[in-house]
């Protein structure tokens, strides 16, 4: 089974519309069709930006958390932050280091900007990066050649 790493863009983009790819995703993992893991540094960075989800309150990002069935890893300390520092954009490292650490096969992420493009891509090499339609397009490409 496939390891998918969740950064809070994911997450934020799965709990606020449940139509697109990210809510896929998280359904998969709900069903377990895959497995999502994230990081507790990932979910503080949701609840930080909490204000934008009006709908949402921090006790409700945690039931949804918990209800998907993501498996949520210790917060990535700066020690664990430190090899992937000069690859990525500080705010970023932690995303990188969490799916590094947690032996993802895969990172999406919708941040076109600072983690999905070719140049960290071409960096990056433990994990790929990939944005959730992406993935969801290579899953059921899988099966359909299976």
């Amino acid at each position: 089974m496939i390891k998918v790493f969740f950064d809070a863009s994911v997450i934020f983009s799965g709990m606020y519309s449940v139509s697109g790819a990210s809510s896929r995703l998280l359904t998969m993992v709900k069903g377990k069709q895959i497995i999502g893991l994230t990081t507790q540094t990932v979910i503080e960075e949701l609840n930080n930006n909490l204000h934008k989800i009006p709908k949402y309150q921090r006790y409700e990002i945690d039931k949804k958390i918990i209800d998907c069935g993501l498996i949520v890893r210790e917060k990535i300390t700066t020690d664990e932050k430190q090899p992937f520092t000069a690859l990525v954009n500080q705010k970023d490292v932690h995303v990188i280091a969490g799916a590094v650490l947690t032996h993802s096969d895969y990172l999406i992420t919708l941040d076109k900007k600072h983690l999905n493009n070719k140049i960290i891509r071409d960096k990056i090499k433990k994990v790929k990066i990939i944005s959730p339609k992406d993935l969801l397009a290579t899953i059921f490409k899988g099966l359909l050649d299976s």
